[in-house]
């Protein structure tokens, strides 16, 4: 069938929008253009998308050479000049070299156990290890992904958990998707942990009207919230949380990734493999990083706490037991229970100290 028309079409080929007027011919010739047109942007858009993979390793985490070259002009030109500046270190390395693991004090660490609890709670779907004075508010689950959100006086929770804290079975695409994000992919599952989040908020705006929101999570569970958290410019707290790679870095963005130091707090058992990597590997992951080639990482200010004697030697339990080991760093006079359930236990005994700490 033969029209008459006039007509534009607009489309947006790398982002510069091409317009056509037509003022006579076809249905048919107009729909073919238009799906022409469409190709070619999909086209673009997919080449661009293959030209940021390699792109997307560039850069460092933080700080690199010629980045360090160029401040040490800078503070030359101000020691010259006698303009304002800070120290040496600051001015050259900036936020970069606070991201040195250091052993964390007992009421910092009594802090980072209120937030383990959480995800203990979110992990054996089990309401005792909820801290006093908190009440949950949203459970969702969803292709091996586990949200839930706590509410603690003026404060909000959002709890992240992963790697078969959902259903069964998940743990396997779990492992790909925490694969996947080491080798400097952009795993789904990321995306989806932000827009559970986002859709929680439109749900409920109730819930988060004037509170102060925290994200947490262990293992793949604190990636998915460092993630979010950066995202959205919030506080973070993380226990043995799986490094954010080149891929998801990307995403987040420089600028970001530079508050890391400011919202996000790390926590890692000694010997952790998936955040606390032996000082050989760190050094040259450093190197790499100082060279412009960026890598996987744990971004934020990170503190390490020894592993369980018991422990000692077998990565698997350092990794699990990391509740216990922070538990027993915090109160080193309590003796070692062998079952975690009786560990559930003894914090009755302690929930009075941790609320004086936290000065409740």
């Amino acid at each position: 069938m033969s029209v008459s028309f006039k007509t534009n079409l607009t489309c947006h080929f790398f982002d510069r929008p091409i317009s056509l007027s037509f003022e006579r011919g076809s249905l048919f010739v107009h729909r073919s253009l238009n799906c022409c047109l469409a190709a070619i942007s999909f086209l673009g858009d997919t080449i661009i998308q293959i030209l940021q993979i390699p792109l997307q390793f560039i850069g460092s985490k933080f700080i690199t050479l010629p980045e360090v070259v160029v401040r040490i002009a800078i503070y030359a030109k101000k020691v010259i000049l006698s303009e304002s500046r800070d120290s040496f270190k600051k001015e050259v390395f900036g936020a970069s070299f606070e991201l040195v693991a250091e052993k964390p004090s007992k009421e910092r660490a009594k802090e980072a156990f209120k937030y383990a609890r959480y995800y203990a709670t979110t992990q054996r779907r089990d309401e005792n290890w909820l801290p006093e004075g908190s009440r949950s508010l949203i459970d969702y689950e969803e292709d091996g992904l586990k949200f839930r959100i706590f509410e603690e006086g003026d404060t909000i929770q959002v709890v992240y958990g992963a790697l078969g804290a959902a259903e069964k079975g998940s743990w396997k695409q779990n492992l790909r998707d925490a694969v996947w994000n080491v080798v400097g992919g952009r795993p789904k599952i990321y995306e989806r942990a932000h827009s559970m989040y986002l859709e929680a908020t439109r749900q409920y705006p109730q819930f988060f009207e004037n509170k102060q929101i925290i994200f947490s999570g262990v293992c793949l569970g604190g990636s998915l919230a460092t993630y979010v958290g950066l995202k959205e410019g919030r506080e973070v707290h993380c226990l043995n949380s799986l490094g954010i790679g080149p891929g998801i870095m990307w995403n987040i963005g420089r600028d970001r990734l530079r508050r890391a130091t400011e919202l996000v707090t790390q926590f890692s058992v000694e010997g952790d493999f998936a955040s606390a990597p032996i000082t050989p590997l760190r050094l040259i992951d450093w190197i790499i990083n100082f060279l412009g080639i960026r890598t996987i990482g744990v971004v934020g200010k990170c503190y390490i706490i020894p592993h369980l004697k018991r422990d000692r030697g077998n990565f698997y339990k350092i990794h699990v037991r990391s509740l216990e080991a922070l538990f027993y760093y915090i109160f080193p006079e309590k003796p070692v229970l062998e079952h975690l359930k009786e560990l559930k236990e003894e914090l009755k005994s302690v929930e009075k100290e941790l609320r004086q700490a936290s000065g409740k």
